[in-house]
């Protein structure tokens, strides 16, 4: 027997660091249809003064950190330049060209990322501002550009990730997918709740836990980065090569990207050291990872996994071609990992531990305390807590308080609901396994490889096979009271009763007629869908 167990947790930062104490307030995400961990930290010096605590290493200028660079919280690498993100929210810039050239009016910032000669900053009232090489379209700043949580850089594009789980794209591709007179225009992802880049791509992390191409605009959401099969995605970074995924537990998964072609040797194994792990970035076929306590581990076919000594106590860590950035944090009180928080559905049989873990940074030694209800769990000073799963647990509130001696930060509350779902027959397309994202299920429909799932929220959730995105629920598909799946289609009918359809239409089957109006009940064949009126009229399109 095994549960369905919906846990929210925090994502986390890979290659592009950030400063989380300067958003003000909880971002408002109403797209979102499930409790959120959104978590609420802050990070403090514990004492006054300039502190210089970036340790550099690896080969080129970049390894000649400024001694302005005090003080520091996140870094950022690329080939050319470093930028170092003070707690005070400026910008340290080091390096060559006109992306290590920080303007003046760099102030409140909250997150950097650097490209190949620019570099983007995200402030604290959800704006980006660029400087560099502008060229590439990449100083035209969309509009749409507000509202932004989070930013990230290829070499020469910018993409940021708004409040409401979009994206918004700008620069050009660098393999040529795009013109450089025709800036790239971002996929039409929803529900996105983190985003990197590699020097030539950019990705999505959207709710269900998996990994999407964010550029690939003929086909957008059909290239995934990681094996759907993975446990939901916590946090990823993306090197030239190589990406890396943070699974529940601080487990790692490495994936080499599929368009190039290495040989065997090339492909960097994740060490058996690399457990724990609450921080990513990837470089050129090497990755680095920080521990939840505060120990940087490197592997890959790069010099830069020479580690220095003193690279301890760590909270930020970034991966340059051949260089790498760590910065230490002596001083510095706990902060949570976010600020998107994730929220997905696992499976556990029940009384096997609830995958519940928090990752946070700070001066070692961290310790947590687990909260079920606002009572405290013994013995959960650690950031993976062994609380076992147990049926008709519904509603349970988990929060931690992490803390060490400059100070403590605590998480807001995270819904736990432990129901039971079954499946069984043929599997060939997945449409048995469990769904990442299934809540209080009220309906079911089995088409002939997917499946849907209507939830008590109104929702619907799908499945199984997708060749022709029959499991693409339209974004913003709410007030469901009825789900059917066909052959290779979907259907949906809401409560003003009107029918919704996606999916494979090469026989008209998702052409809804405008006579399928004030409908009761809906019914999906091989490739034709049926519909109910209220004056029992009934509607048929597709195949005849």
């Amino acid at each position: 027997m095994q549960s369905f167990v919906r846990q929210p947790v925090a994502a986390g930062i890979n290659q592009i660091m950030k400063r989380l104490n300067l958003l003000s307030g909880l971002v408002s995400m109403p797209s979102f249809r499930w409790p959120l961990l959104v978590v609420m930290g802050t990070f403090l010096w514990a004492q006054p003064g300039a502190c210089q605590n970036i340790i550099a290493w690896g080969d080129g200028p970049q390894t000649n950190v400024p001694s302005s660079a005090t003080n520091v919280i996140a870094v950022a690498a690329a080939a050319h330049h470093s930028l170092g993100l003070r707690a005070d929210g400026t910008v340290v810039g080091w390096g060559s060209g006109a992306g290590a050239m920080v303007p003046n009016y760099t102030t409140n910032i909250v997150a950097i990322a650097v490209g190949s000669h620019h570099s983007l900053a995200l402030l604290s009232n959800g704006t980006v501002r660029v400087w560099g090489v502008t060229a590439y379209g990449l100083g035209n700043i969309p509009a749409s550009a507000t509202n932004v949580v989070e930013i990230a850089a290829g070499d020469y594009m910018c993409l940021a990730l708004k409040a409401d789980g979009t994206i918004v794209g700008w620069g050009q591709d660098s393999y040529g997918g795009t013109p450089a007179s025709s800036p790239f225009v971002a996929a039409p992802h929803t529900n996105v709740l983190s985003i990197t880049a590699s020097p030539h791509d950019g990705f999505a992390l959207v709710a269900d836990g998996r990994v999407l191409d964010a550029q690939f605009w003929d086909h957008p959401g059909s290239y995934h980065l990681f094996s759907r099969v993975l446990p939901p995605v916590q946090t990823f970074s993306v090197g030239p090569l190589q990406a890396l995924a943070l699974l529940p537990g601080g487990e790692l998964f490495a994936s080499k990207q599929p368009w190039w072609p290495l040989r065997p040797g090339q492909f960097p194994k994740v060490p058996a050291s690399a457990s724990g792990i609450v921080l990513t970035t990837s470089g050129t076929n090497y990755h680095l990872a920080i521990k939840h306590t505060g120990e940087l581990v490197a592997w890959g076919l790069n010099s830069v996994t020479n580690i220095p000594p003193n690279a301890t106590n760590l909270i930020a860590v970034a991966a340059g071609p051949n260089y790498g950035l760590a910065v230490t944090g002596e001083q510095a009180a706990p902060r949570l990992l976010g600020p998107r928080p994730i929220a997905y559905q696992d499976r556990v049989s029940v009384g096997s531990p609830l995958p519940l873990f928090v990752r946070a940074t700070g001066s070692q030694p961290l310790h947590y305390q687990w909260m079920a209800n606002g009572v405290e769990i013994p013995t959960t000073d650690t950031p993976f807590p062994n609380i076992s799963a147990q049926l008709g647990t519904d509603d349970v509130e988990y929060q931690v308080t992490v803390s060490n001696q400059f100070g403590s930060v605590t998480s807001a509350p995270a819904r736990v609901s432990v129901v039971q779902v079954y499946t069984w027959g043929d599997n060939k397309a997945g449409q048995l396994a469990s769904p990442l994202m299934l809540t209080n299920v009220s309906a079911l429909a089995a088409g002939a490889f997917h499946a849907l799932a209507l939830n008590g929220d109104t929702t619907v959730t799908a499945w199984g096979k997708n060749a022709n995105g029959q499991t693409n629920v339209p974004a913003g598909l709410t007030n469901v009271v009825a789900v059917a799946a066909g052959g290779d289609h979907s259907l949906a009918l809401k409560s003003d009763g009107t029918v919704r359809a996606w999916g494979r239409n090469w026989d008209g089957q998702t052409n809804v007629p405008p006579e399928a109006i004030d409908v009761r009940a809906i019914s999906a064949g091989w490739a034709h869908s049926l519909a109910v009126r209220a004056d029992g009229r009934v509607v048929a399109w597709g195949n005849n």
